[in-house]
């Protein structure tokens, strides 16, 4: 099944409509033409993205003697962007009235091997144009629902490279202690003999696991 999520065809916001920004109208059609894309660094989402990866998530399991397991799966990923007609009106109070432009997603995560379903999330990225009041600078936000009771709000600033390159560091998926206050970096194979029992998923023993 394709992943597909999208407002329907005629569906788009009509902005905000004030007596101030009604009788600029006339003067800013011009610097519309002229501005840069509504969507800023969003607008290169558009799109169906495919591709694989590798998921590693520490989980309750009560079937063996065990109580978690660390499970391991190599992923099919797919990523749908569709653009929100039209600017998103959010009104205030202490800051006047904004328009933010946005995209809405569907994220849809595999088990290579079995093909098992492991993650679906709907949500919307949208762009966010600087503020007074707060005084903050143009961001982005991602807004996600992921369904077994989480929803996810995150924002920050994006940047586009100007080659159009993406650095990603490494970074250590081995959980941290509470009170160490840094990352322990054991040996993995000692690690995992005395904190979890390690069940390939791909095994008839594991099941499957949705949603994530």
């Amino acid at each position: 099944m394709t992943a597909r999520t999208q407002t329907d065809s005629d569906f788009a916001f009509a902005g905000l409509a004030t007596p101030e920004t009604e009788s600029a109208e006339v003067g800013e059609a011009a610097a519309r033409k002229a501005a840069p894309h509504p969507l800023g660094a969003l607008a290169g989402l558009v799109g169906t993205w495919k591709g694989h990866g590798f998921n590693a998530i520490w989980r309750p399991h009560r079937v063996t003697q065990h109580d978690r397991f660390l499970e391991l799966n190599r992923t099919d990923e797919t990523l749908v962007f569709t653009r929100i007609n039209g600017a998103i009106p959010n009104r205030g109070l202490a800051m006047h009235d904004i328009e933010m432009h946005g995209l809405t997603y569907m994220q849809q995560i595999s088990e290579s091997s079995t093909g098992a379903g492991l993650h679906i999330e709907p949500g919307i990225w949208a762009r966010v144009p600087p503020t007074t009041d707060p005084h903050e600078p143009e961001s982005v936000v991602r807004m996600a629902s992921i369904p077994h009771g989480t929803a996810i709000l995150a924002q920050g600033i994006a940047s586009v490279a100007p080659d159009g390159s993406l650095h990603i560091p490494n970074n250590n998926i081995l959980p941290f202690f509470f009170g160490q206050g840094h990352r322990r970096t054991p040996n993995l194979r000692t690690w995992l003999g005395r904190s979890t029992s390690w069940i390939c998923p791909s095994r008839p023993s594991s099941g499957s696991w949705l949603p994530g």
